[in-house]
């Protein structure tokens, strides 16, 4: 069953997690790498997993140079 489906701005070409799956990491061609939490954190210190709209509401990682939103995107620019 699909739980999440992720957008990013340029193809994808390598993906890794983490030892926890708490955070992926996806590389495109161009030496983006974009830095995606799975988890965030409520008021109340409890962490709360992201996603679960399937195709229909798909999660947009965009060109958020060095920056960390809500969700915990970050683009790491290599090379």
């Amino acid at each position: 069953m699909l739980l999440t489906t992720f957008q990013f701005p340029k193809a994808i070409t390598t993906v890794t997690w983490d030892a926890a799956e708490r955070i992926f990491f996806a590389a495109s061609i161009d030496g983006s790498i974009h830095q995606v939490n799975l988890f965030s954190q409520r008021e109340d210190k409890f962490a709360t997993a992201i996603g679960g709209g399937g195709a229909t509401d798909p999660i947009r990682i965009g060109d958020e140079s060095g920056s960390t939103g809500p969700t915990g995107r970050r683009l790491i620019s290599v090379g």
